[in-house]
C-alpha cells in the first residue's frame, strides 16, 4: 500500500478533523483544511448567493469523509497491487449528490480530478475522471 492512501488511518479520524467554526472563506467559496497523521488536504464548498455553505454540502462534507479510505482506494484503482501514486489535494463539493476529489503527483507532473456521484440508495460510486476544459 502506497504511503498516500488515506486508508491507513481510520476513517472516524478524518472526521474528527472536520471543524466547521476553522472554514476559510474567499470571494467564491470556503475551505476547510483536513490534517490527520501525515496527510493534509482541503475540502472546498461553493458559497450561496448571502455568502454561505449550503446545511447540504456540510452534510456530504461529512458523510464523504466517513468513507473517505474507501472512496481514495477507488480513485486510486487501490486494486490488484497496482495503483497512481497520486496525493489527494482536495475534495470539492459540487452538490449534495456530486463531489470531485482533486489528486496530484509531483514525481509526474500531473494533477486530475475524480468524479463520485451519490445514488438514490445513498451510496457514492465513481463516475470516472472529470475532464478539464482549457480556455
Amino acid at each position: 500500500m502506497s504511503n498516500y492512501r488515506l486508508s491507513r488511518v481510520p476513517a472516524p479520524e478524518f472526521r474528527r478533523a472536520f471543524d466547521t467554526t476553522g472554514l476559510r472563506f474567499f470571494p467564491d467559496e470556503a475551505e476547510a483544511k483536513i490534517e490527520v497523521d501525515s496527510f493534509q488536504f482541503a475540502i472546498s464548498f461553493s458559497l450561496d448567493d448571502n455568502g454561505h455553505v449550503a446545511p447540504e454540502h456540510m452534510a456530504a462534507a461529512r458523510e464523504i469523509l466517513d468513507q473517505i479510505g474507501d472512496l481514495d482506494a477507488i480513485a486510486t484503482r487501490d486494486i490488484d497491487g497496482k495503483e497512481e501514486d497520486g496525493e489527494l489535494a482536495v475534495v470539492i463539493i459540487l452538490s449534495e449528490d456530486e463531489v470531485d476529489f482533486r489528486y496530484y503527483a509531483v514525481a509526474w507532473n500531473s494533477d486530475w480530478s475524480e468524479v463520485f456521484a451519490r445514488c438514490d440508495d445513498g451510496t457514492w460510486v465513481h463516475r470516472g475522471i472529470r475532464k478539464h476544459q482549457f480556455p
